[in-house]
């Protein structure tokens, strides 16, 4: 598996992730992370792609990140 930022040529491997209902309650889909990483210079998406198959993503926050968001 490889990490990667992502990029737009990266778009069709995003559209087409897949997460069950069991997993969306604990993630939001990487559609709207990626939307949320496009909008905050300090949110990165990252992409682990094995054999041209999106298996995870993840983003990184930048400083403070999510606990500032989380506590003010």
């Amino acid at each position: 598996m490889n990490l990667t930022r992502f990029q737009e040529e990266h778009a069709h491997l995003i559209e087409t992730y897949t997460l069950s209902d069991e997993q969306l309650r604990f993630t939001g889909h990487p559609i709207e992370s990626i939307a949320l990483c496009r909008a905050d210079p300090n949110r990165h998406a990252i992409l682990g792609i094995e054999d041209a198959v999106l298996v995870t993503y993840f983003v990184l926050h930048e400083q403070e990140g999510v606990c500032s968001a989380l506590f003010g």
